[in-house]
C-alpha cells in the first residue's frame, strides 16, 4: 500500500497572528501621524484666512483712497454697497457679517465663523482657537488690527495692522 502524501495549502495560525500585529502597529503609526498634519492643516488654514482677511481689508481700502466710491460688502442677502466716506468703525459692523457670508468658518471648530468683531487677541484655549478678530479705531490715521490665534500655544498667534487713508 502506498502511502498518499497530501499538500496542505494556506497559512498556520503563526502567521496570520504575525500579519496581524504588523497590520496593527502599521495602524498605530498611521494614526498618530494623520492627527498631526491634521493639526497642522488646521494651523496653516488659520493663518490663510488670516492673511485674506488682511489683503481684502488692505485692497478695499486702497481702493477707496484711489478713487472708488464704496466698499461692497457681502451678506446673506444682497451685497451691501457702503461708501468709502464712512469711517472704519461703521465700515467694520459689516466686517464679521461679510466674512460669515464668504463662509470663513474657523477650521479647528467648523460650526463656528471664522471671523469676530472684538478688540484683542484671542485667548489660547477653547474654540478661540483658529478665531480672527478684527477691531477699528477712527484714529488719525485710521486703522483696523486684525489679531489670528492659530494654535494654542502662546506665541501660536499672528497681528496685522491695516491703514485707511
Amino acid at each position: 500500500m502506498k502511502n498518499k502524501i497530501e499538500k496542505k495549502n494556506g497559512f498556520s495560525l503563526i502567521e496570520l497572528l504575525v500579519v496581524v500585529a504588523i497590520i496593527g502597529i502599521l495602524a498605530a503609526a498611521g494614526v498618530v501621524a494623520y492627527n498631526g498634519f491634521m493639526d497642522n492643516a488646521k494651523k496653516s488654514s488659520t493663518k490663510a484666512n488670516h492673511t485674506n482677511v488682511v489683503k481684502f481689508l488692505s485692497a478695499n481700502f486702497t481702493n477707496c483712497s484711489t478713487g472708488a466710491t464704496y466698499i461692497q460688502w457681502s451678506t446673506t442677502g444682497n451685497p451691501y454697497n457702503a461708501p468709502c466716506s464712512w469711517a472704519v468703525t461703521q465700515h467694520a459692523s459689516r466686517m464679521a457679517t461679510h466674512f460669515a457670508a464668504e463662509n470663513f468658518k474657523n477650521p479647528h471648530y467648523a460650526s463656528q465663523n471664522a471671523v469676530y468683531y472684538r478688540n484683542g487677541t484671542p485667548p489660547t484655549s477653547g474654540s478661540y482657537v483658529g478665531q480672527t478678530w478684527i477691531y477699528c479705531q477712527n484714529s488719525n490715521p485710521q486703522r483696523c488690527f486684525v489679531n489670528t490665534r492659530w494654535g494654542p500655544g502662546s506665541n501660536d498667534y499672528s497681528r496685522s495692522t491695516v491703514t485707511k487713508e
